[in-house]
């Protein structure tokens, strides 16, 4: 990573910003991708299965390594477009014949634009019937949810402080970590995500070279949120300590929405030697190390008995690639994606026993019972050879059966089924016409959804869901600091 002095450059113009916009002043810093750097230089979809077709999908010891397929096998749980799963990286090809299908489509950029054709056909300045699908989804340069980001109906790009709706990967990285957390599987083609139906919203903020600004960052993790997003993706770090970022990761904890990061690529202790924003003290964070095929802690990767959650594995892992290619990488930016697609299928678990998984307020999400679910049900990483133990980290290697088998069933007076919306352009009507109000929402006064279940026990951070903000934090978000 480059050092917090490297700001951005002064030819840049600046964000206009009303002084109440104003969180935290600081200087801006470059973050990189958490890949090794060395490493780095069909038919239409059918139903998903607990056996998929995928030709490579024997590849893919990553999967067995965490137990997916018994999970997927044992639940029926495969993935679902109700759970979303927001990919903060450098964009996401979404024309992948892998990954199109899972790409979710913002249902209010599309609704914006049949009401402008309807609007264009009253008007008699358009042709009856209006657009097709595929023309309903192409760049046209408006902004049909007049969010103030043209043509995002995919996802959305901010790279030095500019916005679109441009997710173009231009270096792969994202693309690799939307394969591991959603390719489409059991489509006889290339290979299976951990969730073989997913709705994947890309969110762009690192260029070609794998850079980009903490302050981008945030801003994809805001836009994260405003498209509904379960877990959030971020296969990166470094920079300095940031009050700004402080600042996004209370947004997503206020939402219940996980954020998952990698613990980065120097071998070090970040109990002792921090890295952000894995390191960050809040119980929202999922910091992952990687793991090799022989189930050890891969040797370039950081770990941390307070600051690193768990490991998955980042060896040689077989992803899809840019131009609708497949590659393999290492590094805790591969482990990321697993322990967030883990995620999303804990999620559809906790949906399928009845639990609300909403996470617009009043609603709180369940990320944070999620990574409990992880972190309680992970196994004990081999010790590496010449090592009497595996370094520390605060649970172990992911074991995804055990983690959707830990879900309890919520209380009867709060059980309700998660509602099922799917990101084709067919549901889009749904999408459209489904009330604001009319899902319950359920909390408990103290801001723990599980109660007295055994996950409810508060995680090694230093925060504990439903808990006052305090210290430094809370000058920052009374903008005192």
């Amino acid at each position: 990573a480059l050092s917090p002095s490297h700001t951005r450059p002064p030819s840049l113009s600046p964000l206009s910003l009303s002084s109440q916009d104003i969180t935290a002043c600081e200087p801006d810093s470059r973050v990189t991708l958490d890949a090794n750097a060395a490493e780095r230089a069909g038919r239409p979809s059918s139903a998903p299965s607990p056996t998929p077709d995928d030709p490579r999908f024997g590849e893919q010891w990553n999967l067995r390594a965490i137990r997916v397929p018994p999970a997927w096998a044992a639940t029926g749980d495969l993935g679902t477009a109700a759970v979303r799963v927001c990919v903060v990286d450098t964009g996401v090809d979404v024309a992948h014949p892998d990954l199109a299908a899972n790409i979710a489509v913002n249902p209010g950029e599309a609704a914006g634009r049949l009401l402008a054709a309807a609007a264009r056909r009253a008007g008699k300045k358009d042709t009856p019937g209006g657009s097709p699908p595929a023309a309903l989804l192409a760049p046209d340069g408006t902004d049909g949810d007049g969010n103030g980001i043209p043509d995002d109906i995919h996802g959305a790009a901010f790279l030095n402080g500019l916005a679109s709706g441009d997710v173009t990967d231009d270096n792969g990285h994202g693309t690799f970590v939307a394969g591991v957390i959603g390719a489409v599987g059991n489509n006889a083609l290339g290979i299976a995500g951990i969730n073989q139906v997913s709705a994947l919203i890309p969110c762009k903020f690192m260029d070609a070279g794998g850079g980009g600004w903490v302050s981008d960052a945030i801003r994809c993790w805001e836009y994260c949120l405003s498209r509904g997003a379960h877990v959030i993706s971020n296969s990166w770090g470094g920079g300095a300590a940031s009050a700004a970022l402080r600042v996004g990761v209370a947004h997503a904890a206020e939402r219940g929405v996980l954020l998952v990061t990698s613990a980065g690529n120097d071998a070090a202790d970040t109990d002792a030697t921090p890295h952000f924003p894995s390191t960050l003290p809040d119980d929202i964070i999922l910091s992952v190390a990687a793991s090799t095929q022989a189930g050890t802690l891969w040797p370039k990767s950081n770990y941390g008995q307070r600051s690193v959650d768990v490991a998955a594995p980042g060896e040689k892992v077989l992803s899809t690639g840019p131009g609708g290619g497949f590659i393999t990488l290492s590094g805790t930016s591969m482990a990321t994606p697993h322990a967030a697609g883990a995620a999303a299928l804990v999620l559809q678990q906790f949906a399928r026993l009845g639990w609300d998984l909403d996470t617009v307020p009043p609603a709180v999400g369940l990320g944070l019972q999620a990574k409990r679910a992880l972190i309680k049900t992970a196994r004990p990483l081999a010790a590496p050879p010449g090592m009497a133990k595996a370094p520390p980290l605060a649970g172990g290697l992911l074991d995804v059966a055990a983690a959707l088998a830990a879900v309890p069933r919520p209380p009867a007076s709060v059980a309700k089924a998660a509602p099922t919306l799917g990101s084709d352009p067919a549901s889009l009507a749904a999408a459209v016409a489904r009330p604001a109000g009319d899902t319950v929402f359920y909390s408990t006064p103290d801001g723990a959804v599980i109660g007295a279940s055994e996950l409810s026990e508060p995680g090694p951070r230093s925060r504990t869901a439903g808990a006052p903000y305090t210290g430094a934090l809370a000058n920052v978000l009374s903008g005192s600091g």
